[in-house]
This record gives C-alpha cells, structure tokens and sequence, in this order.
C-alpha cells in the first residue's frame, strides 16, 4: 500500500494502480472482509484511481467500499473515516457534482472539528477542499474565506517557508485571479 501510494503521489499512476490491486487481491483472499488494512488498501486505490488516473466512477466505487468498511469498524464520526469523506468530496467536485462534494466535506468538517484541535492542518486540509468546490462554482468570497483559514492554520502550525502554506497562498492568488 505504501508503495502504491508513493507511486501514486509520483504520477506514476499505473504502476501505483497495478501495485495496489496487487495489494487488495492479497488483503481480500487473506484478511476478513471487515480488517482495518483492506479499507485501507481501498482508499489508497481509490486515490491512484481517481486522483492519479482520473478514473472518477471507479474511484467512488473503490472509496464506497472504504467507508462501509470504515464505518462498520469505527462508526460514521471517526477521524479514519474524515479523510475518506475528504477524498469523496474532491472526486465529486471533478465530476462537477458540487451537492454531493459538499455534503462529505460538510460530514468530514464536522468530525474534524468536533474531534482535533482549530488550528489542526487536517482541518485545513479540509477548509481547502471547501475553497476548491466554492471557486468552482464560482463563489469567490466563500472559497477566499476558507482559503484564508486554512492558510491561518498553516502558517500556525507549519510556517511560512512549508509547501502547505505556500500552496494555500498559490490558492488565494488563483481565487483573486
């Protein structure tokens, strides 16, 4: 899975996508249907899948699987199933589905918020995506807004000179751009 990962943030999508089916054919002939590592041999696939690959569809149905698994383990409000509730939102936002991005952020905002402290960078993380789906649809105030905090957040905890903080910067020049 890490591997897989790796080769997935490297663009390197096919590989990444072979290592990690690869992966999941092992965790299901060898683990229950309901272990922890299966849903996440599900998410990082569907993360070279979509994010990687662009294969949107069939990332939302490999990241489905995550969350049944996620929820079945830990329940709806955990930390573990936040960022599968991020993700979700990012892929539905590229598939131009604003409602539906936005209700699995609002479900991931609501456990970060109710579960880290303010200035976590998963919450940042978060408020980005929100920033995304709101400049997509073309409102500029709301997605500078949340830029803003996240990039407040950033600085915070991670500097001005991190890449995070400078990537939420980047992100408010598009917005005012």
């Amino acid at each position: 899975n890490l591997q897989g990962e790796c080769l997935s943030t490297l663009n390197r999508c096919d590989k990444a996508v072979e290592l990690l089916n690869r992966s999941l054919k092992l965790a299901t002939t060898k683990l229950p249907a309901d272990h922890p590592e299966l849903a996440q041999t599900y998410y990082h696939l569907s993360i070279a899948t979509g994010k990687c690959g662009r294969k949107i569809d069939d990332a939302i149905r490999l990241l489905n699987k995550s969350i049944a698994i996620k929820e079945k383990l830990y329940g709806t409000a955990s930390l573990e199933i936040a960022y599968d509730y991020t993700f979700m939102g990012y892929l539905y936002d590229n598939k131009e589905q604003s409602d539906s991005a936005l209700t699995f952020l609002n479900k991931a905002f609501a456990i970060r918020e109710k579960k880290l402290p303010p200035y976590d960078v998963e919450v940042a993380y978060t408020l980005h995506n929100f920033a995304q789906v709101y400049e997509n649809q073309s409102k500029l105030n709301k997605s500078l807004k949340n830029h803003l905090r996240a990039l407040e957040i950033r600085r915070a905890k991670l500097g001005d000179a991190h890449l995070s903080t400078l990537h939420s910067i980047n992100a408010i020049g598009s917005v005012y751009r």
